[in-house]
């Protein structure tokens, strides 16, 4: 009887002590923070760059984020086209022009399936009659 009490306690104690423990790791059912990129005149005419850090993640998890930009130039802000440099990135977003002082969201999802390691991703995005593109890296940590 003592014996079962002992194995009980020390059960308890590992489910306890465990617990806090556990490593967070980014999927898709996990809360999305929303990112904002401006883009004034200048970051138009020169280019704009940002890092999604996605975390740790799982080989075969797949993360959805999504990256609102806000226009603060002059002119309206249209994306007309983009490039990924792997087909494990995807990526959505309005072709409509975004006004002075408006948003528009671009839906990256981020696909793990047969990586492992340090991950870097680019993603391009041109604007029509604008000067250099938009670059977001994309960096993850797959294991």
């Amino acid at each position: 009887m003592l014996r079962g009490f002992v194995y009980i306690v020390a059960a308890a104690l590992m489910m306890v002590s465990c617990g806090g423990r556990q490593t967070q790791y980014a999927t898709a059912s996990h809360p999305v923070d929303l990112r904002t990129i401006t883009i004034d005149n200048e970051s138009a005419e020169r280019g704009v760059s940002d890092t999604l850090r996605l975390g740790r993640l799982h080989s075969g998890e797949v993360i959805a984020k999504t990256i609102r930009v806000k226009n603060e130039s002059d002119e309206p802000v249209v994306f007309t086209r983009h490039y990924v440099s792997c087909g494990c990135l995807s990526v959505q977003y309005d072709r409509k022009p975004i006004a002075k002082g408006q948003s528009g969201d671009i839906n990256i999802k981020f696909d793990s399936r047969t990586m492992n390691g340090l991950q870097l991703k680019t993603l391009v995005l041109y604007f029509a009659e604008k000067g250099r593109p938009m670059r977001i890296f994309v960096e993850a940590e797959v294991e």
